[in-house]
């Protein structure tokens, strides 16, 4: 809510999309008391808000995963859900990554409807 009119007061783009907080904040804490400090006190605490939401995602998963097993031949505990969500969302992660970058637009490699065999073409773009 503080971003936009901080934006036009001091004459950026609403249109930059999510790097909007990067550029305007930091214009912002520097008429503040310590800006060096606030600007870091400041980012500090939002990297520890988004660890703590995606902790908080997480858990449905694993819940999910964990109950989704429980009455198979082999069961997954926590610790085995954590490590398959987190290779799950690193890969997925990592393939939105480079989308962004324009170094692989992976939708169009594994075509209008993704198969599992279509992801093995991607091995060698990374």
């Amino acid at each position: 809510m503080i971003v936009f009119p901080a934006v036009f007061a001091y004459g950026f783009t609403p249109s930059q999309g999510p790097e909007l907080t990067f550029v305007t904040l930091p214009a912002v804490f520097q008429h503040m008391f310590s800006p060096t400090l606030t600007c870091t006190v400041f980012f500090g605490l939002m990297c520890v808000a988004a660890i703590t939401s995606t902790i908080s995602l997480m858990e449905v998963m694993v819940a999910f995963f964990c109950d989704a097993t429980a009455g198979t031949r082999h069961p997954l505990n926590r610790h085995q859900s954590v490590v398959v969500i987190a290779v799950i969302q690193i890969v997925t992660n990592a393939l939105c990554i480079l989308s962004m970058t324009g170094n692989v637009d992976w939708l169009n490699v594994m075509g209008s409807s993704p198969s599992p065999s279509a992801l093995f073409s991607l091995i060698p773009l990374m």
